[in-house]
């Protein structure tokens, strides 16, 4: 496991608990009603799912420097969000991906985890097309609630410097 951490920044204090619950909730509403990403969150409610994210941002945005402390935050957020309570096979994906590797013509890379669950997360390969759903939804959230811009391009900015780690990469 590899504890990824966002260093503490200026933009922290300018953002409140009740704004980043905001965020939260309009972000999430998007990416729930976007059929490219909707399939890789679990199926609990919105406000199980958002429950654990919003703790763990509010954390963040109060300064918490606390490794362990973060991966305890980020399993909880990634088992709300992504575990499944009943686990439906894919057996032809499977079997596919095996061929695949074993003629050679898949590339298979390491991943490295944020958290014991984050696997939970990486089962569904999500990809640069994935997070860059995400990033539109981001960017129109903070539009549509009328962030100022500065702290707009602040936010966008330490999504995109999440990337590599959450896609499961490491970090060049």
């Amino acid at each position: 496991m590899n504890a990824f951490s966002l260093a503490p920044s200026p933009l922290y204090p300018r953002i409140e608990d009740n704004l980043s619950d905001q965020i939260v909730d309009v972000f999430y509403e998007k990416l729930l009603d976007d059929y490219a990403v909707y399939r890789l969150f679990s199926g609990k409610s919105i406000a199980e799912q958002t429950a654990p994210l919003k703790v763990y941002l509010k954390a963040k945005f109060a300064g918490l420097n606390n490794s362990n402390r973060e991966a305890e935050l980020l399993d909880e957020y990634f088992m709300a969000a992504f575990a499944r309570s009943s686990v439906k096979s894919t057996p032809m994906a499977s079997d596919f991906d095996f061929l695949m590797e074993i003629a050679g013509g898949k590339d298979t890379r390491v991943l490295t985890y944020l958290c014991d669950a984050h696997t939970h997360f990486l089962k569904f390969k999500p990809d640069d097309f994935h997070y860059d759903v995400l990033m539109k939804h981001l960017s129109d959230t903070l539009t549509e609630l009328s962030i100022e811009e500065g702290l707009q391009h602040d936010l966008m900015e330490l999504a995109e410097s999440a990337r590599n780690p959450v896609l499961g990469r490491q970090s060049e």
